[in-house]
């Protein structure tokens, strides 16, 4: 069985409060993207779990969240099961990016299991609540889309697809790591506002305009200090004709939308020779 777990990107991210537990609550609008890895899940005869990757540099060991979620599923749902799982996974979302490929990697076992093995017990809400217990974002990942984020991560809400526009993604050598990024935000004196109540009701009405108005990404500030390239990137972007860019999640990717095709490219290419670079359309439905 061959699957696609698609990237995402954060249309914006605010920041509401520091959780009890020390995490923080969001309000963020997450958007599929065309960008993509590529997972060919196999039952073998032989007991166990086999993870292989086109990217040697990427671990296939049991912290892999492939790895973990395939063993989750067969704990799970699959007690006694005598057939293995070989999985092997074409990566091509960079990592520490912010684009979600390992949470849209695990989902993607955990869909291609429920396909192949096909345990009762494994409804929506089963395979839903799996996908949490592995990390905030994967529950996203199962449906995809457009949704309103909130909290530690929970989907609320579908949102309309941002159609019509070109993508730029383009990221700097240096990834971000998440925890770093989170707490340095808790030093500083002060944050950027990021409006996501009135952009959810501009994207709901398709005010473009408005909602590149009052978007935003609230972690931005923080991971610029770590990996500075993430504000010379976005201010190309915006000087090349991009409607609106920002970094997505944590870092350290930065996107643009563009109106053409042209534009799209021409943005890309003037970035291609010092940094990571995607070009693709935003699509109607996903």
């Amino acid at each position: 069985m061959e699957l696609t777990a698609k990237a995402k990107i954060n249309l914006g991210l605010e920041i509401t409060e520091i959780l009890p537990d020390g995490y923080h609550s969001l309000f963020s609008i997450f958007h599929e993207i065309p960008l993509s890895d590529r997972l060919t899940l196999q039952k073998t005869d032989t007991p166990g779990i086999r993870l292989s990757c086109s990217d040697p540099a990427l671990s296939c060991g049991e912290d892999n969240l492939c790895y973990r979620a395939a063993k989750l599923v067969y704990e799970r749902f699959l007690p006694g099961e005598k057939s293995g799982l070989s999985v092997f996974l074409e990566k091509n979302i960079p990592m520490q990016a912010g684009l979600g490929g390992g949470s849209s990697d695990a989902a993607a076992v955990i869909r291609g299991m429920k396909a192949l093995f096909m345990p009762e017990s494994m409804t929506k809400e089963a395979m839903k609540e799996t996908a949490a217990a592995l990390g905030a974002d994967v529950p996203f990942f199962l449906t995809g889309g457009c949704m309103l984020v909130k909290g530690k991560g929970e989907a609320v809400s579908t949102l309309p697809s941002l159609s019509g526009f070109f993508l730029v993604l383009a990221r700097p050598k240096a990834g971000c790591d998440t925890g770093k990024v989170y707490r340095h935000w808790d030093e500083l004196e002060e944050h950027r506002p990021v409006r996501m109540a009135e952009a959810v009701e501009n994207l709901m009405r398709g005010d473009y305009p408005a909602l590149f108005s009052n978007l935003g990404n609230a972690l931005e500030e923080s991971a610029v200090d770590f990996v500075p390239e993430i504000a010379l990137i976005r201010k190309e972007l915006v000087e090349n004709g991009a409607q609106y860019a920002a970094m997505t999640g944590s870092g350290s990717c930065v996107f643009g939308f563009f109106g053409t095709e042209e534009k799209a490219k021409d943005a890309a290419l003037s970035l291609s020779d010092r940094f990571w670079t995607w070009t693709g359309r935003m699509q109607e439905d996903y």
